[in-house]
């Protein structure tokens, strides 16, 4: 299913709280930088054993973008509201956000391994929050582009608990270019935790 590259928004991407997500979504981006130096300003711990459970949530995390990675293949870097392609093939047709939902198990990694217990609940939940704004936008984005037939998708997947389809629908993947894109989530896991751990040392 294709688009033509300039579409007149429609009524769900003309709302109020669509608008709010067009300019949280031009400033994504940025949203980890406060999360990373509350860590850096509050106390902190890592122990080998909240370490590893973060480390498997941090793993499905990346696990999750690189799926969505591989079956969007770079209709997921944009910056604008081009869009030429529907999506819904591979864990798009689980769940409609698979990006975002590996972006925050992947900091509910972090922070479990980091134990950053005062950190995390408004941590998680302003992640939360803005993804859900960003969301209603990037929707009313693909219904203005596709009409009925991304509201005909959206009835049958999940926005954010992932279901199996009932009838799985296969396409095309980039597996490759997915994991060479993706290792820096695993990358950014480790450095924010040695960086922890090097800050309890010296505080120590």
């Amino acid at each position: 299913m294709t688009t033509p590259s300039i579409t007149p928004p429609c009524a769900a991407e003309r709302t109020l709280r669509a608008r709010t997500g067009a300019v949280l979504f031009r400033w994504r981006s940025w949203l980890p930088v406060p999360i990373v130096a509350a860590l850096f300003l509050t106390r902190t711990e890592v122990v080998l054993s909240t370490v590893l459970l973060g480390a498997v949530i941090a793993l499905a995390g990346s696990a999750m973008r690189a799926a969505g990675v591989a079956a969007a293949g770079t209709g997921t870097r944009r910056r604008s509201r081009r869009v030429d392609t529907l999506i819904d093939h591979g864990v798009f047709s689980w769940v409609r956000n698979p990006l975002y939902i590996g972006n925050f198990l992947l900091w509910l990694g972090v922070l479990v391994a980091t134990r950053a217990w005062t950190v995390a609940p408004w941590a998680l939940g302003a992640f939360a929050l803005i993804y859900v704004f960003i969301v209603w936008y990037e929707e009313g984005v693909l219904e203005s582009h596709f009409g009925a037939s991304y509201v005909d998708y959206k009835t049958r997947v999940p926005r954010w608990l992932a279901r199996p389809p009932a009838t799985p629908k296969t396409g095309e993947h980039e597996w490759a270019n997915a994991w060479g894109k993706e290792w820096h989530s695993a990358a950014a896991f480790g450095a924010i935790t040695l960086a922890m751990l090097l800050k309890e040392r010296i505080a120590a």
